[in-house]
């Protein structure tokens, strides 16, 4: 009785601050109420929501009634079994973050590109092999988290993505990068670790980091010398702050 209560509570909760939270119930199935059947009180809570938290469940699929939370801004399904994200996800134009971390995810439907305001996508600890070609549909995207996946080749068209601010495919297999990271006019953070990688592009020596007068990078881009990762890590070729910015920082 009492998992049913505090469901029913968080619920009444989500009515009052928009902020749905049913993390960790152990759900399998995601308990969106059906127009027509529910008490209008409990299918408001769910249209008004903004913030609907998942983390920490049994998932292994999302209704395909998800669509119905029209006014979700933060979809969090972090910790799950899910495999694949629906499609109708597509119709929910206000969702600004989708945060599917550590689930099972092989591929993201293409129609993700029709939200038009998602920002934030992150899907570390996935079985990503790909970056997902709907990803380089979104211009407007500023953060992509990849880490953790099984990625062993990166796209060419990363010069796409021009409000991309924050990229991390850290802890995968790719073995090279393509020379048109320099394309990435509002890269700020680039997160490399833990790859095969071998050599680096010229690109990135191009690249205009925080906090960078252009003086310093054109110094960099004759200066650098990137042959292997020791030159790149070599404190005479970058100041501190680039390697900070490709191998760490905040997150």
């Amino acid at each position: 009785a009492k998992p049913v209560f505090d469901f029913l509570e968080r619920v009444q909760y989500a009515l009052e601050t928009w902020d749905m939270d049913l993390s960790g119930f152990g759900l399998r199935q995601v308990p969106i109420p059906q127009p027509g059947i529910a008490l209008k009180w409990e299918l408001d809570a769910w249209v008004r929501c903004k913030h609907l938290s998942l983390e920490s469940n049994r998932l292994v699929s999302l209704p395909v009634e998800i669509d119905l939370m029209s006014n979700l801004t933060i979809l969090d399904l972090q910790h799950n079994l899910l495999a694949t994200i629906p499609p109708t996800i597509g119709k929910i134009t206000t969702l600004q973050v989708l945060d599917a971390a550590g689930n099972r995810v092989q591929a993201l439907p293409s129609n993700l590109k029709n939200n038009l305001q998602l920002v934030e996508l992150l899907l570390e600890n996935n079985q990503l092999t790909s970056v997902p070609p709907v990803c380089l549909e979104m211009p407007w995207l500023k953060e992509l988290r990849m880490t953790s996946n099984k990625l062993t080749v990166l796209p060419a068209e990363w010069y796409l993505l021009t409000s991309l601010a924050h990229l991390d495919i850290g802890f995968n297999e790719v073995a090279a990068i393509h020379d048109n990271f320099s394309g990435l006019f509002s890269l700020k953070v680039l997160r490399l670790p833990s790859n095969q990688l071998r050599t680096f592009p010229d690109s990135l020596t191009k690249l205009r980091l925080p906090h960078d007068p252009p003086n310093f990078a054109q110094q960099r881009a004759e200066q650098a010398q990137v042959q292997s990762l020791g030159g790149l890590m070599n404190a005479k070729v970058r100041k501190q702050h680039v390697r900070d910015t490709l191998f760490g920082g905040p997150r």
